[in-house]
């Protein structure tokens, strides 16, 4: 009694030909991996987050930080940092309307009480001078 003959076999090895030519003749495919490498080139440009980030400070210590309210106006909390780094100014604002406000003062003070070091990047509204509002917060190792 004969044997059939599976028709997966022969795919796998040319599947498998087509790696060791590849493997074996490389400048054949030499087109082919250059495209590979400008494309690979400009996605992790074009997707790279610091093309894309706010103006930050450079690593800062925060002196003070004071939750204020007044009647009528929006909840913030001012943050006083060591130097004047950006914005002409050593005073931001976190306006407490904002979505994830409260994650940024929670940062804010964890930096305070640790005397860690911090960069703050501000709102992509730009430098308003004095109480230029806070974007994020980043806590760095000392």
């Amino acid at each position: 009694m004969r044997r059939k003959k599976s028709l997966a076999a022969p795919s796998v090895l040319a599947f498998m030909h087509s790696d060791l030519n590849m493997f074996l003749f490389p400048e054949k495919n030499r087109m082919y991996r250059c495209v590979q490498v400008l494309i690979a080139f400009f996605a992790s440009t074009f997707w790279s987050g610091a093309t894309l980030a706010e103006p930050t400070t450079g690593p800062v210590k925060i002196l003070e930080v004071r939750p204020y309210n007044v009647p009528g106006a929006s909840a913030s909390a001012y943050v006083r940092i060591d130097q004047v780094a950006l914005c002409n100014t050593d005073t931001y604002r976190i306006d407490l309307t904002w979505n994830g406000s409260k994650e940024v003062l929670a940062t804010a003070l964890s930096a305070l009480v640790a005397d860690k070091p911090v960069k703050v990047e501000v709102a992509n509204s730009g430098c308003t001078g004095w109480a230029t509002p806070i974007q994020s917060l980043y806590i760095l190792k000392q």
